[in-house]
């Protein structure tokens, strides 16, 4: 399942013609052909045939009706890996669950750790990562973070000096 990643849910069916409202984790700038639903357990691969960004809606093929909706409610919507770095949004929208288990380094390309996850704080998005088995959370805001190498799983962060000693 490493090939794959959760880019959102379908929450619940929308209107008579089978669409569903779904959450998407990031912005895209359009969805590929095909994304893929965990339905107990496995992922299974639908068509794509229209998405509403605006109002977070898909419409997928093979779902005509709304009860056809209602029994893959809610499902966590999956995209091949491949097919969501093709598909990222140019204004540098990031999936945030495509970020654990990359490593975090520093200008130097010194290792920083591991992105555990980011979680959401009242101000701030800020990454859980995990350097020799402790767990520290960094801000995660766009002037911090310099690059971001999807093939090779390694984000550059600009560490403030000192803040990896604060939360230690």
């Amino acid at each position: 399942m490493d090939d794959f990643i959760e880019i959102g849910v379908l929450q619940k069916s929308y209107g008579i013609n089978g669409q569903a409202k779904a959450r998407f984790d990031l912005a895209l700038s359009e969805l590929p052909q095909y994304i893929f639903l965990k339905i107990e357990g496995a992922l299974v691969p639908f068509g794509v045939e229209s998405v509403d960004q605006n109002k977070s809606l898909v419409k997928l093929e093979w779902l005509n009706t709304p009860e056809a909706v209602d029994e893959l409610v809610p499902s966590g919507v999956y995209l091949a890996r491949n097919d969501m770095m093709q598909s990222l949004d140019k204004s540098e929208n990031v999936l945030l669950s495509a970020l654990k288990s990359y490593t975090l380094v520093d200008k130097q390309e010194n290792n920083l750790g591991t992105i555990k996850q980011i979680e959401e704080y009242p101000s701030q998005l800020m990454l859980v990562v995990e350097r020799q088995e402790v767990e520290h959370l960094l801000p995660f805001h766009e002037d911090l973070i310099l690059e971001m190498d999807h093939f090779s799983k390694v984000v550059k962060y600009d560490l403030p000096e000192g803040l990896l000693d604060l939360n230690s």
